[in-house]
């Protein structure tokens, strides 16, 4: 049997471990680092993807519905 890689463990939490890394295949090349895709200009800001999702749903009333209920269960749970 061959050696397993370690599970993906975010922030120490262990109860919900990610599936395991694979190494990348030798063809692929180049994989940019977390500091580099850090380093790349945001696409959106989460202010402004909220605002283009709610502007999505506003010429539809049940989208709408959904979106009010969504951010109750959210400001709930948080």
């Amino acid at each position: 049997m061959p050696d397993q890689p370690p599970p993906v463990v975010y922030d120490g939490d262990t109860r919900y471990p990610g599936p395991l890394v694979h190494p990348p295949p030798e063809y692929i090349k180049g994989i940019p680092t977390q500091a580099e895709l850090d380093a790349q200009a945001r696409m959106f800001t989460w202010g402004e993807l909220k605002e283009i999702i709610s502007e999505s749903v506003d010429d539809d009333p049940i989208a709408v519905v959904r979106y009010i209920k969504k951010q109750q269960n959210i400001r709930l749970t948080y």
